[in-house]
């Protein structure tokens, strides 16, 4: 396993448990704001990441190429 696909698994986890989290202390009435803020945090890390790797994945043609 890559330390990148290590990272992305620990953000992920992260990511899951700041939802659940937030929707527990949202459901018994307690501000859920920080959970559910860094929850979003780690969805745009792992967002960019997969966005960058399909840019090297498929890499942009230019005009005049086939």
């Amino acid at each position: 396993m890559t330390p990148l696909t290590t990272f992305l698994i620990v953000i992920g986890i992260v990511a899951l448990a700041g939802i659940i989290a937030g929707s527990v202390l949202g459901s018994l009435g307690y501000s859920s704001a920080g959970p559910f803020a860094i929850a979003s945090a780690c969805v745009g890390v792992l967002g960019t990441l997969a966005g960058e790797k399909y840019r090297e994945d498929h890499p942009k043609h230019t005009e005049g190429e086939s």
